[in-house]
């Protein structure tokens, strides 16, 4: 290196080594070795022979023929270990053309030089190589198809590597990476003897990475079936969509897309990989969010207080995400027996510091003098029971009957006092509350201790407060609305909660929708229990008696007074309901009066109208919301579990089971239902003297 007279122009001298060629030409399709006395010798650091300025405009591959055409005249193109001839008599109209003859020397002095090429008469390839002077174009994918061409130019190497791993993927090839750097990437064909290669490396300019070389044909005529290129990683960023619309999706469904459109099977276990990578790569939002979170939307609360009655069940459902967790949930009932969710929380676990969380930021929203005249339906699990008796003292508490019943049939058992307990549970009145009791003392007097622990305030019908408005002995209404959202519980903690929004405010604006459209004063299914009433009422007698008094009698032993003046009747239900029972709507018909007039305000479409008459305001996109200083908060605590985890309910032991194949097999052996005869654990004797067979279990 040394200075020359122009300032800060520095001129670097380079030696270059002079290169022979041994050429094989192509004519009229065969192979000739060109004389001896026809090699040439190319030095580098002299002007090629050939005007590479000619070279500027390169032509996309003939779709038809796959070839790659040049606008040149006739001449020699050099490739690192080989050299290609262009004959101006083979190329068409406008002087355009294809490559009409290959190489065959080879080379080993450079690390970027092709492998050893077998060329025969049968496997003849064409290698071509872009002159980084002419700069080159973008890389763009045609539809579903991807096109490798030399002079192409990829933002990066990753990029390039990135597009490499899925051409060779469609295609059904695998590679072998000689070089795998920053500064060039060469790969080959992995099977021997196949002239398929390819290398790549930065533009001139350093600002992009470009194919310099590309032998596009294959010679080995083989595809791998089991590709592996569709690593797990690239499974699971192709399927990133399926699973995150639906998370619980199968891996035999991707086995299948995979094999219609890439012919590539792959095993289970790198299916599961792929998912779990998937899930992961969806949860990455929840490593930035919380330990406890509360939501409640505004157009909730506001109809919480506007029609629905003082009357909210609570409960927990298992979050199915990576992080796991606890979903907690409140709802109320609405005019027309509808769930009308209020508030959610998802929370570590469910225990007594997390429903203290969830009661605590419940009462900010709805709390009003401790509670009162609020009515709580739970499963009686002890965190939530003590937060509510600290959150809010003042309110009144139920527990679910299911529940206790789960609990008083593992110690005592039956269908007998199954039937016995539901009746105590629905006893609307004293009267027949205590004959349920003094039949289930007499047929087990343990089993009437252990109920009788219990405070009937807390379960029994009949001791349930009028102001209420409702007769629910069960919380089989939460559990509904934690199935109705159970396709989100897999979903990471943001997208769930999104799609929980978004689907409650489809409801609550079809209810808004629906309720223009009703005819009348009461709601559909209100007006439903009242023709239910009327029918049950049916062989009924009446007489009348002063100030809308009526003694109504189902038959000589059983006689009910119904008050219509104090909307009163001792059977009990109206008073709890406040929707007349059939003895009420009986004496109400007899008297001709208006059935409407002696339904509670909570029961009638004005309030249902005004529960969901709020609107529910709707969320721009996240890129478009204030930007709001906070600490950084720490992920979850990420609880792994021994085993593969559980994803379905566990089922209560009297719980039905759910249909299975088996029960409807019969066994040929041993002539059983529920098992084949694979599985048969019995043995079949035959005797030669009796027609009939003898089993041994």
């Amino acid at each position: 290196m040394f200075r020359s007279e122009f300032p800060f122009i520095y001129v670097v001298l380079l030696h270059y080594s002079v290169v022979h060629y041994d050429v094989e030409a192509v004519v009229d399709g065969k192979v000739t070795e060109i004389a001896p006395e026809n090699q040439f010798s190319v030095n580098l650091n002299a002007d090629p022979e050939i005007n590479w300025n000619e070279l500027d405009d390169v032509e996309e591959i003939n779709k038809e023929n796959n070839m790659t055409q040049f606008s040149i005249g006739s001449g020699y193109l050099l490739e690192d270990d080989m050299a290609v001839h262009f004959s101006s008599e083979n190329f068409g109209k406008n002087g355009k053309g294809s490559i009409d003859t290959i190489y065959t020397s080879k080379s080993t002095s450079s690390d970027e030089t092709c492998d050893e090429f077998d060329s025969s008469d049968e496997e003849i390839a064409a290698c071509v190589r872009y002159d980084t002077n002419l700069g080159g174009f973008e890389f763009t994918q045609d539809g579903d198809n991807l096109v490798l061409l030399p002079g192409q130019l990829f933002v990066d190497v990753y990029e390039f590597r990135k597009v490499l791993r899925v051409y060779a993927i469609r295609n059904g090839f695998r590679f072998y990476r000689l070089k795998n750097e920053k500064a060039r990437v060469t790969a080959r064909c992995a099977k021997s003897g196949c002239t398929w290669r390819i290398h790549a490396n930065p533009n001139w300019n350093s600002k992009s990475f470009q194919i310099k070389t590309l032998c596009d044909v294959h010679t080995c005529g083989g595809i791998d079936d089991d590709n592996r290129e569709a690593t797990s990683t690239w499974i699971a960023a192709t399927y990133h969509h399926i699973f995150k619309s639906t998370p619980e999706v199968s891996v035999k469904l991707i086995a299948t897309d995979l094999l219609k459109k890439y012919g590539i099977e792959c095993s289970v276990h790198r299916l599961y990989r792929a998912k779990q990578k998937a899930l992961e790569l969806l949860g990455q939002d929840q490593k930035k969010i919380f330990k406890r979170f509360f939501i409640v939307l505004d157009a909730s609360r506001r109809g919480f207080f506007e029609g629905c009655r003082q009357f909210v069940e609570v409960d927990g459902c298992r979050l199915k995400g990576l992080y796991k967790g606890v979903l907690l949930t409140t709802i109320r009932i609405d005019v027309n027996y509808g769930i009308y969710p209020l508030a959610l929380c998802v929370v570590e676990n469910e225990n007594t510091y997390s429903w203290e969380f969830f009661v605590a930021k419940l009462y900010d929203q709805i709390g009003c003098n401790g509670g009162e005249d609020l009515c709580f339906m739970s499963d009686r699990q002890k965190g939530v029971i003590n937060a509510i008796d600290r959150v809010f003292p003042n309110a009144i508490k139920r527990y679910c009957c299911r529940h206790i019943y789960a609990n008083f049939k593992q110690k005592f058992p039956g269908t007998l006092l199954k039937k016995v307990f539901w009746k105590a549970c629905r006893s609307p009145n004293y009267l027949e509350f205590s004959k349920s009791i003094e039949e289930l003392k007499k047929i087990s007097d343990a089993a009437h201790r252990g109920l009788m622990n219990i405070p009937t305030v807390y379960w029994a019908k009949h001791t349930f407060p009028n102001h209420t408005k409702c007769n629910n002995v069960t919380n089989n209404m939460i559990e509904s609305f934690n199935d109705w959202i159970d396709i989100f519980r897999s979903m990471p903690i943001v997208r769930m909660l999104e799609e929980i929004r978004r689907k409650i405010i489809k409801l609550i604006h079809k209810r808004n929708e629906d309720a223009k459209k009703w005819n009348g004063h009461l709601p559909p299914f209100v007006r439903r229990k009242v023709v239910e009433a009327r029918t049950a009422a049916r062989g009924l007698t009446v007489i009348f008696g002063h100030e809308n008094t009526f003694e109504v009698m189902e038959d000589l032993f059983k006689v009910f007074v119904v008050d219509l003046g104090n909307k009163t009747c001792d059977c009990g239900e109206w008073q709890i309901l406040s929707l007349p029972c059939k003895h009420s709507v009986y004496s109400i018909d007899a008297k001709r009066l208006n059935i409407k007039d002696y339904i509670h305000n909570y029961l009638k479409c004005p309030a249902f109208i005004n529960t969901y008459k709020y609107q529910y305001f709707l969320l721009p996109d996240e890129k478009m919301w204030p930007l709001v200083l906070y600490d950084n908060l720490q992920p979850p605590i990420i609880i792994k579990s021994v085993g593969r985890p559980q994803i379905k309910r566990r089922k209560e032991a009297d719980e039905p089971v759910t249909f299975k194949r088996s029960s409807s097999v019969k066994c040929s052996k041993c002539e059983h239902w529920g098992h084949n005869k694979r599985t048969c654990k019995r043995t079949k004797v035959f005797s030669k003297q009796v027609n009939y067979h003898l089993y041994f279990i």
